[in-house]
C-alpha cells in the first residue's frame, strides 16, 4: 500500500494454517478484499478466484513472496497504453540481496530445452544467449520475450479474462508459461520484460537450487503437459533430445562433480529420465 496507494487489492488465502488471515484483518480490514479458501486449490486456481473480484482496467498478479521497493504500476500502465499489441508485462525480479534474479525463459521446445539442460547457455554469445537461453541474458530495456516467471505479472483485465485466466492443467509450476503462450496464440499479443521497474522475489532461484523430489518431478511432468498441449507435433523429438541432454548432464556430474550437490544432481537426472520414459503422454 505504501507504493501503490491507489490500487484495489485482492488477497486470496489458499487455506493457510498460520496467522495470515488474522494479520490481514487486523492491519488491512476494509482496505482489501480477502478471499478465504476452504482448501489449497493451487497457484493457478487461486489467481483465477482472485480475478473474479477484479473490476479495474488492469490487473497485477503478485506472489506472496514478493516485496515492493518502488511504485511500478504507473509506468507499466503507461507502457500498455502506448503498446496495444502487448498483453503481459513483468518488472525485473531481484534477489533479497539486490542482485538480478533471472525471470525470462523460452517456451519448451526441443532444441531450446536441450541447450538449457546442458547448461551451456551462459557461455553463448549475447545474441544466441538471448534467443535460446534468455535466463542468462541481462535486459536493460523493455523487450518482447516468450514468457516471464509469474511472481509479478501485469495485464489488461479484459485480456486475461478473454484467455480464461490461468490454466487448470497445472496445480503449480508451468502455469505462467502457459499463460504467456495463450496470450500470444489466442489474442496475438506479446509478453514484455520491463526492467525499468523492479520487485524483490524472495523465492525464485533459491527455490530452484533447493528443489525437492516432488517439486522437480512435477515440473518435469508439467513441461510435458505443456508441449503436448501447444506443440504436439514436437513431442517425440522433445522427449528424445531432453533425455539425451539429461544423460549427458548425468555423465558430466559423475566425472566432474564431487561435492555435496552430486547426489541431488544425479537424482534429478534419474527423475527426469523416468518421467520421459514412463509418461502417459
Amino acid at each position: 500500500m505504501e507504493y501503490e496507494s491507489g490500487s484495489s487489492i485482492v488477497v486470496v488465502d489458499n487455506c493457510s494454517t498460520d496467522s495470515t488471515i488474522e494479520l490481514l484483518k487486523d492491519k488491512f480490514d476494509g482496505n482489501i478484499t480477502l478471499i478465504e479458501q476452504d482448501s489449497n486449490v493451487g497457484f493457478a486456481e487461486g489467481n483465477n478466484r482472485g480475478l473474479e473480484y477484479v473490476h479495474t482496467e488492469y490487473v497485477c498478479f503478485l506472489n506472496p513472496d514478493t516485496v515492493l521497493i518502488e511504485s511500478i504500476s504507473g509506468d507499466i500502465v503507461s507502457y500498455f497504453c502506448k503498446n496495444k499489441s502487448v498483453g503481459i508485462v513483468g518488472p525485473a525480479l531481484l534477489n533479497p540481496d539486490g542482485t538480478m534474479q533471472p525471470s525470462v525463459s523460452t517456451f519448451e521446445r526441443p532444441f531450446n530445452t536441450f541447450i538449457r539442460n546442458l547448461g551451456i547457455g551462459r557461455f553463448l554469445p549475447k545474441r544466441l544467449k538471448r534467443k535460446y537461453t534468455p535466463f542468462y541474458y541481462i535486459y536493460d530495456t523493455p523487450c518482447i520475450v516468450d514468457w516471464l516467471m509469474g511472481a509479478a505479472l501485469y495485464s489488461r483485465t479484459m485480456d486475461i479474462k478473454a484467455i480464461d485466466g490461468f490454466s487448470k492443467d497445472y496445480y503449480m509450476y508451468t502455469e505462467d508459461m502457459d499463460l504467456c503462450i495463450k496470450m500470444s496464440t489466442l489474442l496475438g499479443k506479446h509478453t514484455v520484460i520491463f526492467p525499468d521497474k523492479k520487485v524483490i522475489h524472495i523465492g525464485g532461484v533459491s527455490e530452484l537450487q533447493n528443489m525437492s523430489y516432488h517439486k522437480f518431478r512435477k515440473m518435469q511432468e508439467n513441461e510435458l503437459v505443456f508441449i503436448k498441449k501447444f506443440y504436439p507435433e514436437l513431442l517425440n523429438r522433445y522427449k528424445l533430445l531432453k533425455k539425451i541432454s539429461f544423460r549427458i548432464r548425468g555423465l558430466f556430474v559423475i566425472l566432474f562433480v564431487h561435492n555435496d550437490s552430486r547426489n541431488g544432481l544425479l537424482n534429478n537426472v534419474k527423475i527426469a529420465v523416468d518421467v520421459l520414459e514412463n509418461s502417459f503422454l
